[in-house]
């Protein structure tokens, strides 16, 4: 497999997620019940505070790695009425970026991402309104069940 995503984490190595499948759920990243098993409880495993420059730089390697149709494929662009791959909508790709590093992070592909910061990743109009500007940063938990 090809890495998609590389991520530089202070004091730690760099760790490849492209191994990692993801698991985003569109417009879900804090179910109201975060584990399924009513018994388990999230624990929290890793945290994430991405820069601007920081998540321009992952994306654009996401984008390289990727190339036009992956893009399209895993849900990170439209195709345009041409045929060409069309913008890529920076919500989409700060979801995929987070579900990556907390896979990676965790060494757990059904990993929840609980995104924080900024407010606009969470507004009604998150698609058009967020960008990477403010960045992102928020949390990432897997469900313990009680022994």
């Amino acid at each position: 497999m090809r890495p998609i995503l590389a991520l530089a984490i202070p004091c730690l190595p760099l760790l490849l997620a492209a191994a990692l499948p993801a698991t985003v759920r569109a417009h879900e990243t804090m179910p109201a019940n975060w584990c399924a098993n009513p018994d388990a409880k999230p624990q929290i495993v890793a945290t994430f505070s991405f820069t601007r420059q920081q998540l321009r730089a992952m994306a654009r390697q996401v984008e390289e790695t990727l190339g036009p149709e992956g893009l399209i494929a895993e849900g990170l662009a439209e195709r345009e009425a041409d045929g060409r791959c069309g913008i890529v909508d920076r919500w989409n790709m700060a979801t995929y970026i987070a579900q990556h590093y907390c896979g990676a992070a965790s060494g757990n592909p059904n990993v929840i991402i609980n995104i924080t910061a900024p407010s606009a990743y969470s507004s009604p109009q998150h698609h058009t309104v967020f960008n990477y500007e403010d960045g992102l940063q928020g949390s990432c938990a897997v469900c313990t069940a009680p022994e």
